[in-house]
């Protein structure tokens, strides 16, 4: 995935960037002119990785890009793993002997609520390295 937006802040391990209307961007942007795309009050916050090193400065226009790799493994840690750990733990529930609904229920709750902790608990590097990567600069205000 590819985007065109306007960089609103820099921090030391990510820049946010604000992508108007469409992904793509429009004829405007590559001038620096996108007022006309933020009168539609269609906007996203994305936060992306500056691993090129591009001199960077608030209120340009940017593109950045998501390769489908990253985005895939992304859905696989936040969506796929605690719904995994849920059915894993409804079925293990099973196996205790205890076959009330409520228990198994209660069982795939916790793995549920286990999967959405191992993504908190996971690394900050690990989460850096699934961000958007900022590829070039479309536009520098002198």
């Amino acid at each position: 995935m590819k985007a065109i937006g306007i960089i609103k802040e820099i921090n030391s391990s990510f820049t946010e960037i604000e992508v108007f209307g469409d992904d793509e961007g429009c004829a405007s942007c590559s001038t620096g002119n996108c007022a006309s795309c933020a009168a539609s009050g269609k906007s996203r916050i994305y936060k992306a990785v500056n691993s090129l090193n591009l001199e960077l400065q608030s209120g340009i226009p940017v593109e950045i890009e998501l390769p489908a790799g990253k985005a895939a493994a992304a859905f696989l840690r936040v969506i796929v793993l605690p719904l995994v750990l849920f059915f894993a733990c409804y079925f293990a529930a099973d196996l205790t002997g205890l076959t009330s609904a409520g228990f198994k229920i209660a069982a795939g709750f916790f793995g549920l609520l286990a999967g959405f902790a191992a993504n908190f608990l996971i690394p900050g590097k690990m989460k850096h390295r699934e961000m958007p990567v900022i590829t070039k600069i479309l536009f520098e205000r002198r």
